[in-house]
């Protein structure tokens, strides 16, 4: 998964085998070193604060890097947009309550709502937080139940024009309006 931090000209990139982070320069081509490189743990071993990350999204209000662990301790790690190395996360969701699982494979950043969106791939469902949330913070909504029609979900994009959660779902793409809560049909 790519993020792209238009602000500070930044592309951010999740490395899921390589349990890290990496920001490049948006303009960067070919072989490119990367800008920095966050990491919890040294190379050779998994990393407690990012393991295996499928998806990654910048918070452009807060100007954090918000990482989801996938197949590790359930979590969405915070790290500052500037971390580099093996800097600590600044904050962490993470607890029963908040219903996360270890198959997060996406995450997005609505910058309209000032939320963050997470597919919940077991929970069948996508579960919404208040951007700034930490520790065991239980979901500001949730999308999920039969009408929905979210079986296998493992991402999710924010369509900041339109405002709505846009799903691929088996060999369709659901539509949601982004304050969707509940067992809600796709639009």
């Amino acid at each position: 998964s790519v993020s792209l931090d238009t602000k500070n000209g930044e592309l951010w990139v999740a490395n899921f085998g390589g349990h890290s982070a990496t920001a490049y320069a948006i303009d960067a081509a070919g072989d490119a070193p990367p800008l920095r490189t966050l990491r919890g743990a040294p190379a050779s071993e998994p990393s407690l604060m990012i393991g295996n990350p499928g998806a990654l999204t910048y918070d452009s209000k807060r100007e954090e890097i918000l990482v989801p662990n996938c197949v590790a301790h359930p979590q969405i790690a915070v790290f500052a947009r500037s971390a580099d190395g093996n800097a600590p996360r600044t904050r962490a969701i993470e607890g029963q309550d908040t219903m996360l699982g270890r198959t997060m494979h996406g995450i997005d950043y609505d910058e309209g709502r000032d939320e963050i969106v997470v597919p919940q791939q077991f929970g069948q469902g996508n579960i919404v937080f208040k951007a700034g949330s930490n520790g065991e913070t239980p979901p500001e909504r949730v999308i999920r139940g039969s009408k929905t029609r979210l079986i296998a979900l493992d991402r999710v994009a924010v369509d900041h024009v339109n405002g709505e959660y846009i799903v691929p779902e088996g060999g369709e793409v659901l539509v949601f309006p982004r304050d969707a809560n509940g067992d809600v049909a796709p639009a």
